[in-house]
């Protein structure tokens, strides 16, 4: 995963990704690394490039919500009902991962704020 980040960041940027498809990427990657490691987490924010984090971590903060439901920017890509809830949830599990990580490094700061 650390080696999809690091080139998804280079991607970023040279221009060759927007911040949108960024995001898109990574909450997409959360979905088919099962289940969450929370030890890598820091590793991971650290790939992100600063001049996004604040945006990042929104969609981040987003992503761990309860009602969250994943719906893959893809194109051509189509996957039942129960991979999606499946891939929603694993994505969940990832973002409140990095929330509580967020909150941890900010010494339990207010939500929204991240390292």
């Amino acid at each position: 995963m650390q080696d999809e980040f690091k080139k998804l960041r280079v991607f970023y940027e040279r221009g060759v990704i927007t911040k949108k498809e960024f995001k898109a990427q990574i909450l997409g990657m959360f979905g088919y690394y099962d289940p969450a490691d929370a030890s890598v987490v820091r590793d991971l924010w650290e790939l992100v490039p600063q001049s996004i984090r604040s945006e990042v971590a929104l969609a981040i903060y987003e992503a761990a919500a309860p009602e969250f439901s994943w719906h893959p920017p893809v194109l051509g890509r189509s996957s039942s009902p129960d991979e999606l809830r499946a891939e929603s949830e694993s994505i969940r599990a990832w973002a409140n991962a990095f929330v509580r990580w967020f909150e941890e490094a900010s010494g339990g700061g207010e939500p929204g704020q991240s390292p």
